[in-house]
C-alpha cells in the first residue's frame, strides 16, 4: 500500500494455486527481484532450524535476499498460494527511502555485497549460464541505474555524488558485472551512467 499514490497489488507468477517447480523458483530468484522478500513465504520452522537456515550478520540492506537464496538451497517443496494474504505499507520517510549520499553509500554497499552472491548461488545451482549471468548483470545494473537516481536527486554536494558514482562504477562487483555479459546488453544503462559521470 503507497498512502502517497494508490494501492497497488503485485502478481509474482501468473498461475493458479499450484506447486512450482525448485528449478522455477530459483530461475525468479536469479533473474528478477520478485523474491527477495522473506514474508512472501510461509515456512516450516523446523526446516529452518534443520538446515541452519540465518540471516547474514553485518547485512542491513538486502538480508532477506541472502536468507531466501540460502533456504532454496537446501530443494525445499514450494507451493504457489494465489491469493494475497500480505499488504505492505510504503512509507516514504523510512530509513530505506532517506536519500542522504552517506545513506545512498550505505544501501549500495551491501546490496552489491547481495547481488554479487547471485553469481556464487548460480554456480551452486548449476544454472551458471551466459543467459543468467547476463540477467543478473542486468539486475545488478538496475540496482546501480536506481540509486543513482536517487543520488541526483539528494541531499549533498554534486563533488560528493560524483565521488560515490565513481566508486561503483570502478569497482570490482562492477567489473564482475561486465564480464557477466556482453556490453551491447547494456548499452542504454551505460549511457545513462556516462551521462551522470
Amino acid at each position: 500500500i503507497d498512502f502517497w499514490k494508490k494501492k497497488k497489488k503485485r502478481i509474482i507468477f501468473n498461475t493458479e494455486s499450484e506447486e512450482l517447480s525448485l528449478e522455477k523458483i530459483r530461475l525468479e530468484a536469479l533473474e528478477k527481484e520478485n523474491l527477495n522478500c522473506v514474508w512472501q513465504f510461509c515456512m516450516s520452522r523446523k526446516f529452518i532450524k534443520d538446515n541452519n537456515i540465518k540471516f547474514k550478520k553485518g547485512i542491513k540492506v538486502g538480508e532477506d535476499v541472502t536468507f531466501n537464496l540460502d533456504m532454496l538451497s537446501y530443494k525445499p517443496r514450494i507451493y504457489y498460494l494465489n491469493k494475497c494474504l500480505y499488504w505492505y505499507s510504503y512509507n516514504a520517510n523510512s530509513v530505506m527511502n532517506n536519500n542522504s549520499i552517506k545513506n545512498i553509500d550505505n544501501r549500495l554497499k551491501d546490496s552489491t555485497k547481495v547481488y554479487i552472491k547471485n553469481y556464487e548461488y548460480a554456480k551452486k545451482w548449476n544454472m551458471d549460464t551466459l543467459d543468467n549471468r547476463k540477467k543478473i548483470s542486468s539486475k545488478y545494473y538496475d540496482l546501480l541505474s536506481f540509486e543513482f537516481n536517487q543520488l541526483v536527486n539528494s541531499r549533498g554536494t554534486f563533488k560528493g555524488k560524483i565521488a560515490l558514482m565513481k566508486k561503483y562504477m570502478n569497482s570490482r562487483e562492477t567489473i564482475i558485472a561486465r564480464s557477466g555479459a556482453s556490453i551491447k546488453d547494456f548499452i542504454l544503462k551505460d549511457k545513462l551512467f556516462i551521462f551522470y559521470k
